[in-house]
This record gives C-alpha cells, structure tokens and sequence, in this order.
C-alpha cells in the first residue's frame, strides 16, 4: 500500500496510464478490501473461493515483479510470443477441430452397419464399437490418430476386416490433415 501511494504521488495522473499501475493499484484495493472484510467479519468465515482468488491476484502481483527484472528478459520474451500467438493457436485448433469432428462422423456413420450385424465377427464388432461406437468415441480416436501417429494399426483392421475402401479415406485424411494442416500450423 505505501509503495503505491508513493508512486501515486510522484506519477499523479501518468500513474494509470500503464497497464501494470492499474494492474497493482486494482491488487491492492482487493487485498485491502478482504483485509477489511476480515477484520470486519471474524466470527463469520470468509468465502474460500474469494479466498482464493486473492491469493491468485497476489500471485499475480509476484508475476508483476517478475516483469520487472532484467534477468528474466529471456522468459518475459517467450511469454509474450506465447500470449501473442494464443488467438492463432486457438483457430489453428477450431480448424483441426472441425476436420477430426467430420472424419469422426464419417466413420461412425460408415461403420454403424458393420457394428450392428450381428452376422459379423464379435470381436471385431466390440473393438469398432469402442474405437467408433459413438461420435465421441470416434472422436477421440480421430484425435489419436491426428496426433500420436497410430493411424495404421486403426486404419489396417478397419481395412482387413471391413471394407478395403477404409484404406482411401484414410489416406486422404492422413494426406489431408495429418500431413499437410498439422505440419503447416506447427
């Protein structure tokens, strides 16, 4: 509280014109209100979930100092590349998103009949069932062979014991996704 107010009154009105003085002056108005608050309501117990959340914002205010030391220039670099990059990240992700959602649905519709015949192997009925049951399940899967690499152990039984026509689909969606989309965003 006395550092902020000796800012306050060197700085004056330049004061809120930096993101992080606003940032420490909302922490210690927060930290002075639960102390307040505390030693207004001590019969009482205080919510812990605000609780919490101050001490985030005093964590938050460490980060503060952290900022400040030329010896964590290196760190405070990465972290902006980071925060910067987060929105391209995030559509980067809507995109495979959208492509493992449709391969998904493609597989689940393909396979609905293969799963539900009891005319087929039982064995290989359950592990369809729990690799592309649901859309959920087969999205799941579509994750795992998007990004571990594990397409051909899905794609060879698919094609032995189903249809040798699953071997196209999924050639163009390693092609397609795998390949091109994930090798182009990372």
């Amino acid at each position: 509280l006395l550092e902020l107010l000796l800012k306050l009154s060197v700085l004056r009105a330049e004061f809120f014109c930096s993101a992080f003085n606003v940032f420490d002056f909302l922490v210690v108005v927060v930290m002075t209100a639960e102390l307040y608050v505390q030693a207004v309501v001590r019969s009482s117990t205080p919510s812990v979930s605000f609780l919490r959340t101050m001490r985030l914002l005093r964590l938050a205010r460490v980060m503060r100092v952290i900022h400040t030391m030329r010896v964590f220039k290196q760190l405070r670099v990465l972290i902006r590349a980071l925060v910067l990059s987060f929105l391209s990240v995030m559509w980067s992700a809507a995109v495979l998103l959208i492509f493992m959602v449709m391969g998904a649905l493609f597989l689940v519709q393909m396979l609905r009949g293969y799963i539900l015949d009891r005319g087929n192997d039982l064995e290989m009925r359950l592990w369809a069932n729990r690799h592309y049951g649901t859309s959920l399940k087969a999205l799941y899967t579509m994750f795992e062979i998007t990004f571990s690499g594990c397409w051909p152990g899905y794609a060879r039984r698919l094609m032995e014991e189903v249809s040798k026509w699953v071997a196209l689909f999924f050639v163009v969606y390693v092609i397609l996704v795998v390949f091109t989309v994930v090798r182009m965003i990372f």
